[in-house]
């Protein structure tokens, strides 16, 4: 009985890969690395620099904020003077809390800021980079285009891949790419 479960588990598989490398050839895979693409545009740096920019913005805008805090605080204890009774030491307290509770949230929307933006600028470069690698595909006759990622993908053979046809039609097209590793201007022919 169990011999006879293992053959009809072992043919079922054996439909299955047949199935599957049937399909393969019908419908074809590409597949692009999409860190290589970033970095060979000059994405990478852009939207590095771009963060950098904002965070730097965030952090001032921050800084400021807990300054005048620190002194509305300040302001606070001096109108109460040196002995503050039990009652004002509470308010004092309540103060406090309440600008601390106020510094955590402009902390929390930098932060949600910043992961917006970073999202943003990701979005925008997947759709460009989407856009080249379905025609890239559709011409050489792929119907699927899947990122390289180490994780999921173990091996490729090298004419899936078409990072290096995607790279040539956005430096081709120009537009607000820069490849990182030459000077020239977007447009521009090696």
């Amino acid at each position: 009985m169990k011999t006879f479960y293992r053959l009809l588990l072992l043919s079922t598989l054996g439909l299955a890969l047949v199935a599957c490398n049937q399909q393969v050839g019908q419908y074809p895979v590409g597949i692009i690395d999409l860190e290589r693409i970033s970095k060979e545009t000059g994405h990478t740096d852009m939207a590095q620099a771009k963060l950098t920019e904002l965070r730097n913005g965030l952090q001032k805008d921050l800084g400021d904020a807990q300054s005048q805090l620190q002194n509305d605080m300040q302001d606070a204890q001096k109108k109460m003077g040196d002995k503050p009774t039990e009652e004002q030491q509470s308010e004092i307290r309540q103060i406090a809390t309440k600008m601390q509770t106020e510094m955590m949230q402009k902390q929390s929307k930098a932060t949600q800021a910043l992961q917006s933006k970073q999202a943003e600028l990701i979005t925008e470069f997947r759709n460009n980079v989407r856009a080249v690698a379905d025609r890239v595909a559709q011409q050489r006759g792929m119907h699927i285009v899947l990122l390289r990622n180490p994780a999921v993908l173990l091996g490729n053979d090298k004419q899936v891949d078409i990072t290096d046809a995607v790279l040539a039609e956005m430096k081709k097209a120009g537009g607000d790419i820069k490849p990182a590793d030459t000077d020239e201007t977007p447009g521009e022919k090696q």
